[in-house]
């Protein structure tokens, strides 16, 4: 609660688009920052923060409050908070409603094995890999979070060497898992996990997989470097005491007026030699 300075905690907030004059700190009151574009108001409960939404449950509490949050308006209860879980409603419960796409499927029954084989080495080497490295209490743990990362990066490397997508031929949920995590290698976890042994920029296979993701237009509008980065580099002051969010290749005098999205993601991505579904 950005006006309320014995709150302890820092995390997402709920800002009108009319109204992007919030100022927000981190936690340890260190940092000033707005709040960015691509705003998005609750229009639900009109509630400023995350926090709030959680507080809002009767007779529920909790001292976590994460996201994304799977919200019920009838009852006004959350439904579910993890996002393996929410990304399966979205994909096949809800194609009665007018303007969902029917036809996309990202968890076909003919490929749900590999999905679900593929997703067991990946969440705890990849998507909660980075978080091992960055939050390790040891440099026993560290390493082994490391070498554990980074030989799954070089496993998805080669398997998308020969095919276009992580489980064969067709777009599938494992690729969006896979997806959120590796957009924001470079920018964030690189930096600010200690994640440093490769760049996903020194992944030609991986590199190529995540152009052409990206430059799906309903992805690349769910992706916004400026939020990432910003909120990342605020949100743990055990981390990043003073909230100082890193410029990277865009601070260069050569680079500040291009866009360096565009630059490496929206280029050819070269993935039209395999074939798709």
């Amino acid at each position: 609660r950005p006006a309320d300075a014995s709150d302890a905690h820092a995390g997402w907030v709920f800002v009108d688009p009319d109204k992007k004059d919030l100022e927000l700190h981190n936690s340890a009151g260190w940092g000033k920052y707005g709040v960015g574009s691509n705003l998005t108001k609750d229009t639900v409960n009109n509630l400023p923060t995350i926090r709030d939404v959680y507080e809002t449950q009767k007779g529920k509490s909790t001292h976590t409050f994460s996201v994304p949050v799977f919200w019920d308006k009838k009852t006004n209860y959350i439904v579910c908070n993890e996002s393996s879980i929410i990304i399966e409603f979205l994909n096949s419960e809800f194609n009665d409603l007018e303007g969902v796409n029917k036809s996309l499927d990202l968890s076909p029954s003919h490929l749900q094995a590999k999905v679900d084989e593929t997703n067991a080495w990946v969440y705890p080497t990849i998507n909660n890999g980075v978080y091992r490295c960055g939050f390790a209490k040891s440099q026993e743990a560290y390493e082994e979070a490391f070498y554990q990362l980074f030989d799954s990066l070089d496993r998805v490397d080669d398997i998308l060497s020969k095919s276009r997508y992580i489980c064969g031929d067709q777009l599938t949920m494992a690729d969006i898992r896979l997806f959120v995590t590796i957009i924001r290698f470079d920018e964030v976890y690189a930096v600010y996990f200690k994640t440093n042994g490769k760049l996903i920029r020194e992944y030609p296979n991986i590199l190529g997989w995540t152009r052409e993701l990206y430059q799906m237009q309903p992805i690349q509008k769910s992706v916004d470097f400026w939020h990432i980065k910003t909120h990342y580099y605020t949100s743990h002051p055990n981390l990043n005491l003073y909230g100082v969010v890193p410029m990277g290749p865009r601070g260069l005098k050569a680079n500040r007026k291009r866009n360096r999205v565009d630059d490496i993601f929206l280029v050819p991505h070269g993935r039209e030699k395999f074939a798709s579904k």
